[in-house]
């Protein structure tokens, strides 16, 4: 085949990105021939009827005439033996661990049972290398040969490793992505194998919908229905920046006073696995601008927490037994009402409502969240509404109020609701109509 298209003429030639398609590329491009690969997916709409080699090609001509068709850049010899490597560690990793699921199914079936993770599984192979299991003879000799595998294929793991991380030190690219937190060498020899520069992608919201972390909309005349991420792309570059992603927000939900304000908020909003695949797409913009810029990861300064006054109640049943522990858990009502009343006398910032422009002035506190989040429910308005057709969208007196009546429910005693009832009708004045 080279030898026929070595007589032709320099032409423009569509190929269905499918196995050797990069290689051919690379054969006809020497030539003198500009090559086109196309995804087998953009070919598959312009297949008419039946699915023959003829129609295949006449498919393709139609998809590579198309002004607004994507094509796949061409790699070279050095990213696709890379990418070789990446793909011979995760098929050894693939098999590792159905080995070690094997042999703790097999003792499961004789009441072995040991714990997750590897001390657990190295406690299941002294009993095998031992013969105390309680499992027959013949059983564990074909666990021992099972056992020998996994030793094997941990070290041809631990090979292939120590020379992608060596690539990845070796490189510049990789070596500036590696100053992404989340971002260690397996998945900045992945991003630079995959992509080089990513030259081809015109925004960092490109790159991550490549790496099928954006959301998959379904769109028809006025009605628009955002679905889970689209999961398409790289597999591969996908689960490594979630796991990188996961290591950041486990780290930021544990240690709150280190994370930044995005990653403190979208945990407070979302699930955690939610906030971990926001966090990935958000590491693949941020590796497009790295790549893109020439210049090195530059971390955000670190902004403090804004503290809760009102923390969740503790238990019920449970009393702690310091006055710290009783305010932190939500149980110092004394504490509560003190700090009520010290926000109703400090001075307020009016700014016009802008919900309601022609409506009197309100007090902008600082926000805590989406009005409408489930999840915290001191951020959501209070039920009375402001005089003179106010909007009541967290303003200060209402929102102190509202405080206000939270502890009363809280309070054990009708005295205490009734004394509450009159701090309102003093501190709040017109603010609030009970």
């Amino acid at each position: 085949m080279a030898e026929f298209f070595a007589k032709l003429a320099a032409a423009r030639i569509g190929i269905e990105a499918c196995g050797s398609a990069h290689y051919w590329g690379r054969r006809l491009r020497a030539l003198g021939h500009e090559v086109r690969l196309i995804p087998a997916a953009y070919v598959k709409p312009f297949v008419r009827r039946n699915k023959t080699d003829a129609r295949d090609a006449a498919a393709i001509c139609t998809a590579l005439g198309r002004p607004d068709m994507r094509f796949v850049r061409i790699k070279s010899e050095a990213q696709q033996a890379a990418r070789a490597i990446e793909r011979s560690r995760e098929l050894l990793v693939k098999q590792h661990t159905q080995l070690r699921n094997a042999v703790r199914s097999q003792l499961a079936e004789f009441g072995v049972i040991a714990a997750q993770g590897r001390r657990g599984f190295a406690a299941l192979e002294r009993l095998i290398a031992a013969g105390e299991a309680a499992a027959p003879p013949v059983l564990l000799e074909a666990l021992r040969m099972l056992v020998r595998q996994i030793e094997r294929l941990e070290g041809a793991i631990a090979v292939l490793e120590r020379r992608i991380v060596a690539a990845a030190r070796a490189h510049p690219l990789m070596r500036r992505l590696a100053t992404i937190p989340g971002v260690g060498p397996l998945s900045a020899h992945a991003i630079v194998t995959a992509i080089g520069e990513g030259s081809q992608f015109a925004t960092a919201r490109d790159f991550a919908a490549w790496c099928g972390l954006t959301r998959r909309v379904d769109q028809s005349a006025d009605k628009r229905r955002a679905r889970g991420i689209s999961r398409q792309g790289d597999s591969g570059l996908r689960k490594l920046l979630v796991l990188g992603a996961s290591t950041i927000m486990r780290y930021a939900r544990s240690c709150p006073d280190r994370a930044n304000p995005w990653q403190r908020g979208i945990l407070a909003r979302r699930p955690i696995k939610v906030a971990v695949v926001a966090q990935a797409a958000k590491n693949a913009r941020i590796a497009w601008a790295v790549l893109q810029s020439g210049e090195t990861y530059r971390r955000p300064p670190l902004t403090p927490q804004a503290s809760n006054p009102f923390p969740a109640a503790a238990p019920a049943g449970h009393q702690a037994r310091s006055k710290r522990q009783r305010r932190q858990n939500g149980q110092d009502l004394d504490w509560q009402l003190r700090y009520v009343i010290a926000q109703q006398s400090a001075p307020q910032c009016w700014e016009p409502n802008p919900r309601n422009p022609s409506g009197p002035a309100v007090s902008r506190p600082h926000p805590q969240g989406r009005i409408h989040d489930r999840s915290r429910p001191h951020a959501k308005p209070a039920k009375n509404s402001l005089p003179n057709g106010g909007r009541p969208y967290m303003t200060a007196g209402v929102v102190s109020a509202h405080q206000c009546i939270q502890v009363a429910r809280m309070a054990s005693s009708k005295i205490a609701t009734m004394l509450v009832i009159l701090i309102i009708g003093l501190t709040a004045g017109p603010a609030v109509s009970l």
